[in-house]
C-alpha cells in the first residue's frame, strides 16, 4: 500500500463522486489482497484489481522477447567479449502510461492498512494497476518509449528486441520480457549513458551479471565470455508418470489418466528442448 501511495496510483473519492462517474459510464471493479509464500518462508502481500470482472474492450497485448532474442543476446555477448546482464523493474506497472479511461476500484474486503482511508469506499485510478486487463500493455508502451528515447532502435524482425549502434557498430542489444530486462553491452561510455538513463527512469532491482536466472533458465558466463544456458531447476520439477506396480503391455492399452500424464511431461520437455536442449528435440517431437 505504501507503493500505491508513493506512485500516487489512486485517488480516494467519496461515494457520491464515484456514483456520478459510474453513471457517466466509468467501470468499477473490486480489489483483493494476494498473499504469496516464498521458498524462504517469507510472505509477500500484493493488492490487485479484479481485472477478470472488467467488461470493457481494451488492447491487452504486450510483446515479449522470445527465446531467439535471448539467444541472440547471449551470442553477441560471447562474440563481442562483453558481459551479459539482467535486472527487473520494481513496481513495474506503476511506471506505465497513464490510463486513458476512467476506472474505479472498490477497497478490498478487509480494508486498507491506512486509517486515513477509512471514510472512503472507492479509489480513482491514475496509473495501470496490477490485475487490470491493459496494465501489461500500458507498462510495455512506457518502457518502449523510454528505450527509443534513449537512442535504441527497435528490431524490425523481433518484437521487444532493441539495438544501440553507432557508426555501424552494434554496442548494445537488449530484450524485454514484461518487467525483466536482459542485455549485453560493450564497455563504453556511450552504452553506460544509455543504461544510466534507463536506471534513472525506472527503479531496477539488483543488477546481476554473468551468473543469474532468467525466465526459468540458468545463465552462466565463463571467463572467456562464452555463455552456457541450462534448465536444471525446471527439469527437476518434472514428475515421473505413475504406473501401477506390475503394469505391462499385457494389461491393455494406456488409460486416459496415463495418456494425460504423458502429454503433461511432453509439454514440459518441449519447452526445455526449445530453450536449452536441442539434443532432445527429435525425441520429444517423436513422442508428441
Amino acid at each position: 500500500w505504501n507503493n500505491w501511495k508513493h506512485f500516487k496510483a489512486v485517488e480516494m473519492i467519496d461515494k457520491k463522486r464515484a456514483e456520478a462517474l459510474i453513471k457517466g459510464g466509468a467501470q468499477c471493479v473490486g480489489t483483493q489482497w494476494i498473499d504469496t509464500v516464498k521458498a524462504t518462508g517469507a510472505h509477500k502481500g500484493r493488492l490487485v484489481a479484479r481485472g477478470d470482472l472488467e467488461k470493457c474492450k481494451v488492447r491487452s497485448d504486450s510483446p515479449t522477447a522470445d527465446n531467439e532474442v535471448q539467444n541472440l543476446i547471449f551470442s553477441f555477448a560471447a562474440s563481442a567479449g562483453c558481459e551479459v546482464a539482467s535486472a527487473d523493474i520494481r513496481n513495474a506497472y506503476f511506471h506505465g502510461e497513464a490510463l486513458s479511461r476512467t476506472l474505479l476500484l472498490k477497497k478490498p474486503k478487509h480494508g486498507l492498512p491506512d486509517p486515513s482511508t477509512d471514510e472512503y469506499e472507492y479509489m480513482l485510478t491514475r496509473v495501470p494497476i496490477y490485475g487490470t486487463q491493459d496494465a501489461g500493455r500500458q507498462f510495455w508502451k512506457a518502457l518502449r518509449t523510454e528505450l527509443l528515447d534513449a537512442g535504441l532502435r527497435e528490431s524490425l524482425v523481433h518484437q521487444a528486441c532493441y539495438v544501440y549502434a553507432q557508426d555501424g557498430e552494434v554496442l548494445l542489444i537488449m530484450g524485454t520480457h514484461v518487467d525483466d530486462l536482459l542485455w549485453a553491452a560493450r564497455p563504453d561510455k556511450r552504452t553506460a549513458r544509455v543504461i544510466d538513463r534507463i536506471k534513472g527512469r525506472f527503479e531496477l532491482s539488483t543488477e546481476e551479471k554473468r551468473n543469474f536466472r532468467y525466465c526459468g533458465k540458468e545463465v552462466r558466463q565463463n571467463i572467456d565470455f562464452g555463455v552456457t544456458v541450462t534448465c536444471s531447476e525446471t527439469s527437476k520439477k518434472l514428475k515421473p508418470i505413475n504406473l501401477p506396480v506390475g503394469r505391462g503391455k499385457q494389461d491393455g492399452p494406456v488409460t486416459e489418466e496415463e495418456r494425460s500424464q504423458m502429454r503433461s511431461i511432453i509439454g514440459s520437455l518441449a519447452w526445455i528442448a526449445r530453450t536449452c536442449r536441442p539434443d532432445i528435440a527429435y525425441r520429444v517431437s517423436r513422442m508428441q
